[in-house]
């Protein structure tokens, strides 16, 4: 891959494709209750079903190096005849970020913006992106 970006992004449709990371950042990286893959699979197993919601997992990694910085766990839904991404919470969860790689901070806004537009990269088409 040819970019002049630090990061890019992989968009895993299957989230248990990127368990064995989310196991490994949970443990020794950062992740809040509300990003364990236990929270994950119960919103998984109750709300997104009910919804009939995709959930997917936006991995960001670095260029160059192919290290895994974070995952992001998000969902898919229509409502109102639009299709609406949104960090995996439905209205339970009060904090969306994602699970984080221990070592490792944006240093600037540069490289803030080309972590975001990695993710914006990542993610399916929709006709609305809503992050509270």
């Amino acid at each position: 891959m040819l970019s002049t970006e630090r990061f890019y992004a992989i968009r895993h449709d299957d989230p248990d494709s990127a368990s064995c990371l989310w196991d490994r950042f949970e443990a020794d990286g950062f992740a809040t209750a509300f990003q364990t893959r236990s929270w994950v699979k119960a919103i998984r197993e109750t709300l997104i079903a009910r919804r009939d919601a995709d959930l997917f997992m936006v991995e960001v990694r670095e260029v160059g190096s192919e290290k895994p910085w974070m995952l992001l766990p998000f969902c898919r839904w229509t409502c109102f005849g639009l299709r609406v991404i949104e960090f995996v919470s439905l209205g339970v969860s009060d904090l969306a970020m994602p699970v984080m790689a221990a070592e490792d901070a944006v240093a600037g806004a540069a490289e803030a913006q080309s972590l975001w537009q990695a993710v914006l990269a990542g993610l399916p088409k929709a006709d609305l992106v809503k992050i509270d």
